[in-house]
């Protein structure tokens, strides 16, 4: 077989894929993916834009069935063509020769595949092997082991390779058949590459899974590991371990790369997946099946397809790349991490629908148009970029923990707590506890990472009730102890957002009394629904005890003050003015999901965008509805504290739920009026509404009942009305303002929102921080 070289494989560790898939899916249909996506028309775009992102190495597929027709001619000058302007852009490439799909005139089924694979895997060592710099990486066949399922399913692939017997019984033998066929192919290709080309490399490429049995069907549990297995057969065969007379050496195996997905875990005979977003505690963390990897075959492992589609995927690529420092850490050989795809694709079965998953969107229309980068996705990868792959010596090596405990999900919208600690980043390892859930079993805590230097826990307790355990927290104070000592992770700093916790933080600290506490009061909690009723006297002895206390606005700033004759210190709220000016040209995945969901109805569009629970009066936001029937009012969030079956219903009243807050900014840039319908009471006493700043980054005027911190931006277009009668008539002044008046209200609005910057908010608040350590 031959030696496999010991020089590094990879000009780097991040790394992305264009979607190359080229076979006949089952509708018929041949595809071309890097030509339907239009990736073969702006090479020298997209391979640009790879490198200016910071990435090292790309794959790309040649497609047999697109390189060779049924003669046998072949033609690789699209591959060289990759090859050109990759290298102009100082990208190396990683090429997947067969992408599941073969000549016209061959099947998956048939041994006469081999001898054709043989010759067209040599002259593409030949052709792409002189031509490469580095030793040349390449895939002979893309995920043997799907593959061959694949051909053994209906409609998956089109005749003939999707052709097979209806008894079910033979289908796994069918399966089974292919997948010894495409080893065999392999090992004779990877023969015939090195004959031609010594110094060349191979990347075999697997999916990873991980299956359990039901909860309520643990009997089912040795055939759910026997599925697992599964994915090992190809590896299996390849070096030797299982059916021996293929050809199969130990040195076969030189590049392990695996493909994992949100998708990848699920449940034996149910098909459920296994949750990411939901936390399913059955789950197997990446590290550990890398690890499985690397400790099974002692090769190195690469992370070679992980992605994520919508409002997911930068929170996907937090917890992929947290798993492989952790993998690292561990020792596990990762090479290097693949972002896939690197631009949307359509998809397999139906072309016209198409995967927003991409790091850059592509205009389904036209996609000549150039891509647009996805904020969110770009920002994560740009974070964990120098943290990989030296995680022990990365610039966040030794950074001070600020231990934050939340009273909001750290998922639930775009709230104050969250921004404050992805800009204090910068200078802090935050790790934020939620209010704890109640769970099965023994209690827990379920950590996600949401950046390289944040971590979100979530406390699994039995019995557990809302809010943080203020009457008995030291059950919950050991487990995050523990958790926090596994890591050597000593708190800093504590920081509370509700007076609740207070009795945790105590507890946490109470092995060193020194560890400074920041009580930053939000809001006026204890006027909402439901607020536990000690929660008055939580506060004054969060007020007396905490070394800091921050407030959101200058009314609870002089309220808090008051109550407890200190000093507190106001750090208004922010807004990040660039979510809010979306960049021209093509549509991205927020301006497309938003403009669906948006009434077509014609008619000036009014929205809001926040919690709907107790503070929105519904009356006023009826009598609107009824008093200007061509409005259309759009109430965006998720409904808390009532039942979403008494919400009043009109034709132009339209209740759109929770979105990701990712496409907020694209709603709002859709509507001419922002509102805050709030109530007057306990709970908006002392309210500073984030959404304010955010209508006007988007330079929206806004109409809302009196509240007192609202007062001085009248200027920047907010309007306050006392009563129904008001609040109409202040939506009509608004619309009806002629081309000057708003241009100065937005100019307005635009310097004022300069100011309010989270940025800023979170420079004064690390200025106060250093000043208690």
């Amino acid at each position: 077989m031959g030696a496999t070289s010991t020089e590094h494989p990879l000009a780097g560790f991040w790394m992305g894929g264009f979607e190359g898939a080229d076979h006949v899916n089952g509708e018929g249909v041949a595809l071309d993916m890097a030509a339907l996506s239009g990736h073969l028309d702006q090479l020298e775009a997209d391979h640009r834009r790879a490198a200016e992102m910071g990435l090292s190495c790309v794959r790309e597929s040649i497609g047999w069935r697109l390189a060779e027709d049924g003669s046998g001619h072949m033609d690789l000058s699209r591959a060289r063509r990759i090859a050109a302007s990759a290298r102009r852009h100082g990208l190396q490439v990683l090429w997947t020769l067969m992408h599941y799909g073969v000549p016209e005139d061959l099947s998956l089924h048939d041994d006469a595949l081999i001898p054709r694979f043989i010759r067209f895997a040599a002259e593409v060592a030949r052709v792409i092997g002189a031509e490469s710099e580095r030793a040349p990486v390449f895939t002979p066949i893309n995920e043997i082991n799907f593959l061959a399922w694949a051909a053994s399913q209906p409609r998956l692939l089109g005749p003939p390779n999707g052709t097979f017997p209806t008894d079910p019984g033979t289908v796994c033998v069918r399966g089974y058949t292919v997948k010894r066929r495409l080893v065999q192919a392999t090992l004779a290709a990877m023969d015939a590459m090195r004959a031609v080309e010594p110094r060349s490399r191979f990347l075999h490429v697997e999916p990873l899974v991980h299956v359990v049995a039901p909860d309520d069907r643990p009997e089912l549990a040795p055939r759910a590991q026997a599925f697992c297995d599964w994915q090992w057969q190809a590896w299996d065969m390849l070096c030797g371990r299982q059916e021996p007379q293929l050809g199969g050496a130990a040195d076969a195996l030189d590049l392990l790369g695996v493909n994992h997905y949100y998708n990848s875990q699920w449940e034996f005979h149910t098909g459920h997946r296994l949750e990411w977003h939901l936390r399913d505690p059955r789950r197997r963390p990446l590290s550990r099946l890398l690890a499985d990897t690397a400790e099974r075959y002692g090769r190195p492992v690469l992370l070679a397809e992980t992605g994520h589609f919508g409002a997911g995927r930068a929170d996907w690529l937090h917890e992929m790349a947290a798993e492989a420092r952790q993998a690292l850490q561990a020792g596990v050989p990762l090479l290097g991490m693949c972002l896939y795809p690197l631009i949307d694709r359509p998809d397999w079965h139906d072309t016209a629908h198409w995967h927003r998953s991409g790091l850059w969107h592509v205009d389904p229309v036209q996609v000549d148009l150039p891509r647009v980068l996805e904020a969110d996705y770009a920002h994560a990868l740009r974070c964990w970029q120098p943290e990989l792959p030296t995680p022990d010596e990365g610039p966040g090596a030794h950074r001070p923990v600020l231990l934050v405990y939340s009273h909001l999900r750290w998922d639930f919208a775009a709230h104050r707590t969250r921004r404050l600690m992805e800009h204090l980043t910068g200078h802090w390892r935050i790790v934020c506890v939620e209010e704890p859930v109640p769970g099965n079993g023994a209690a827990r805590l379920h950590a996600l990472a949401r950046g390289p230097h944040i971590e979100v826990l979530t406390p699994h307790l039995p019995r557990a009730h809302a809010g943080f355990p203020a009457a008995d927290p030291e059950p919950l104070a050991l487990l995050l102890r523990a958790w926090l000592d596994a890591r050597g992770f000593t708190p800093a700093v504590q920081w509370i957002t509700t007076p609740r916790a207070l009795p945790l933080a105590l507890a946490v600290a109470d092995r060193d009394r020194t560890v400074p506490l920041v009580y930053d009061c939000g809001d006026e909690l204890a006027g909402f629904q439901g607020a536990p009723h000690d929660l008055p006297w939580h506060e004054a002895e969060a007020l007396r005890r905490a070394d800091l206390v921050l407030a959101a606005g200058p009314s609870l700033q002089r309220s808090r003050a008051l109550a407890s004759g200190r000093t507190v210190h106001l750090i208004a709220n922010g807004v990040r003015p660039e979510a809010h000016t979306p960049p021209p040209g093509p549509r991205d995945w927020a301006r497309t999901e938003a403009q669906a969901l948006q009434p077509m109805a014609t008619g000036p569009r009014l929205g809001y965008a926040g919690a709907i629970d107790e503070r929105v009066d519904l009356a006023l936001i009826t009598h609107l509805a009824d008093a200007r029937p061509h409005w259309q009012l759009v109430m965006l969030g998720p409904v808390l504290k009532r039942d979403p079956a008494t919400l009043p219903r009109r034709p132009n009243l339209h209740w759109l739920g929770a979105q990701p807050h990712q496409t907020v900014p694209a709603f709002m840039a859709g509507w001419q009026l922002g509102l805050v319908p709030f109530h007057q009471g306990p709970a908006t006493v002392h309210a500073n509404p984030l959404k304010v700043l955010e209508y006007l980054a988007a330079g929206l005027p806004v109409v809302s009942t009196p509240l007192p911190d609202l007062a001085p931006l009248r200027q920047a277009g907010v309007c306050l009305a006392p009563d129904a009668a008001g609040f109409l008539a202040c939506c009509d002044a608004l619309l009806a303002e002629t081309p000057r008046v708003v241009s100065e209200r937005q100019g307005a609005a635009a310097y004022l929102v300069s100011g309010c910057n989270w940025t800023y908010a979170a420079q004064r608040v690390q200025g106060l921080l250093l000043a208690l350590r």
